[in-house]
């Protein structure tokens, strides 16, 4: 199954439980289906705009130069209301776990 048949056929898992009014554990015991994975695309794909934009996995990030010392080489980079500034000598592995927890938040 490609990964758009597997997200096809969760967003119609969701629709289809959300219409059930049952509860989760009620739905994925009928469906054997572990209740983990269902929330979790559940959570992914509960309200509309997440389904039309859950197939961009992209997260649009506007990066420039610090205004408050344009002599030094400070960068703030700003997602949604977050903004994170970043000197030299930055950890990498430290910034890739931020980007990747506001990216889920956003």
């Amino acid at each position: 199954m490609t990964k758009e048949e597997q997200r096809k056929q969760w967003i119609d898992r969701v629709e289809e439980f959300k219409a059930s009014g049952k509860t989760q554990a009620e739905w994925c015991k009928e469906r054997n289906i572990n209740i983990r994975t269902f929330n979790y695309w559940y959570c992914k794909f509960k309200n509309p705009d997440d389904i039309k934009n859950s197939s961009n996995s992209w997260l649009s990030v506007k990066i420039e130069k610090a205004l408050k010392k344009p002599e030094s080489s400070v960068i703030s980079i700003k997602i949604g209301n977050a903004i994170i500034e970043i000197s030299p000598g930055y950890d990498a592995d430290h910034l890739s776990k931020v980007l990747r927890v506001l990216n889920s938040l956003c």
